[in-house]
């Protein structure tokens, strides 16, 4: 039944996502301490209470400031 209505339906459009260059020139090591630099700072910003009440324009915000934070160290991957 799901095949026909897969059918049906056509295929999803596909999804586009901004790239961020100086993201993408990261090595893992780095990549995985923004994301728990990024984890650490939203349960920050809500002084560890009801994180879910992180609006997405706010957690947009802070995700923004901590790439751009990680991109301005000097560090070497």
């Amino acid at each position: 039944m799901m095949a026909a209505f897969e059918t049906a339906r056509g295929p999803f459009p596909r999804a586009t996502i901004a790239v961020n260059a100086g993201l993408a020139a990261l090595g893992i090591p780095r990549l995985n301490e923004l994301r728990l630099q990024l984890g650490w700072r939203a349960f920050r910003s809500r002084r560890g209470t009801d994180l879910g009440a992180l609006e997405p324009a706010g957690f947009r915000a802070l995700t923004d400031e901590t790439v751009r934070s990680a991109l301005e160290d000097p560090r070497s991957d």
